[in-house]
């Protein structure tokens, strides 16, 4: 068995392998309870494209990198085995398909090896792709779930409280704090100003701040509760409270779960172009530790080419 038929089988494998992993944990993050559990399907994504972006810069032919690109969309079906899925996965597809031709295009014209140039040229459209199927999962996952198991549950635990507490800090420095988990209203209160208070000013600030958060919030404050929670509740409050009005009836239900599903493709999509040139990054590292391993090797050949004299 030649080296180059080695390197198709172990990239089948793999992207196989982890394209199953990535799926199932998607399933589990989508119909698990909160918004915290999204951390295993970003690893094994970036996982996914790490392997399916070098796989289709080292299988020479097109037809086996569309097949290679067409495995992780067909097994998303495993977990969401519906008319639209199928829809959303041939729609991806064919975005894979240009993000392939994109790469090997790049690849031809180049003169040197660039992985890092190359992969960019089609790692955005490989991020919709995915994007496309995820959210199409979500869909077909809570299209006929009641209102409060589509609205997914805020927590600032997790990657999503990773991402909050970015927001905070640049909102306001001190609002970071929100995100630290022991937090007690009172301490964030205290924080928040910015001058030594004597013991007396501590008191009178403490209850004029629990007076102006259990006005925000609607509940009592006694001080005692984690700041974290209490923004969680908050946020979570707010999101019913305007679902509720707007989607109260059974006629404008079935819009709900197509308007979440969209807003998880934007979300999805967008956290995908922050991390993609990581993920190109690291897809160029792979590239070069196979170089040394001795798996992959680079020529140089003497090719014909037009120019304009």
């Amino acid at each position: 068995m030649g080296k180059s038929t080695i390197i198709k089988f172990s990239f089948f494998i793999l992207t196989i392998i982890s394209s199953f992993l990535a799926w199932n944990s998607a399933d589990a993050a989508i119909n698990g309870p909160g918004s915290g559990g999204w951390l295993a399907p970003i690893l094994w994504f970036s996982l996914l494209f790490v392997i399916l972006a070098l796989g289709v810069m080292l299988i020479k032919e097109f037809y086996l990198a569309a097949i290679l690109a067409f495995f992780p969309l067909l097994l998303s079906l495993l977990f969401a085995p519906a008319f639209s899925q199928l829809v959303a996965v041939i729609l991806a597809f064919l975005l894979f398909l240009a993000a392939i031709y994109n790469i090997r295009h790049d690849l031809t014209l180049s003169i040197k090896i660039s992985p890092w140039k190359t992969l960019r040229s089609g790692s955005t459209i490989i991020i919709l792709a995915f994007s496309l199927a995820i959210a199409g999962q979500y869909y077909n996952s809570v299209k006929n779930s009641s209102t409060e198991r589509i609205i997914p549950k805020f927590t600032m635990a997790g990657p999503v409280g990773a991402l909050a507490e970015n927001i905070l800090a640049v909102i306001d420095p001190q609002l970071k704090s929100l995100s630290d988990q022991n937090m007690t209203v009172d301490q964030l209160i205290l924080q928040s100003q910015k001058i030594p208070l004597t013991p007396v000013e501590q008191q009178q600030v403490l209850e004029q701040g629990r007076k102006n958060i259990s006005g925000m919030v609607g509940v009592p404050i006694t001080g005692n509760e984690k700041a974290a929670d209490i923004l969680s509740d908050y946020i979570n409050n707010k999101i019913s409270n305007y679902v509720a009005p707007n989607f109260s009836d059974r006629q404008n239900l079935p819009l709900l779960p197509i308007v979440m599903a969209f807003i998880v493709f934007l979300t999805v999509a967008s956290l995908g172009s922050l991390i993609s040139p990581l993920l190109v990054l690291l897809s160029d590292l792979m590239f070069l530790l196979l170089i040394k391993a001795g798996a992959v090797t680079i020529e140089k050949v003497m090719r014909e080419v037009e120019i304009i004299s």
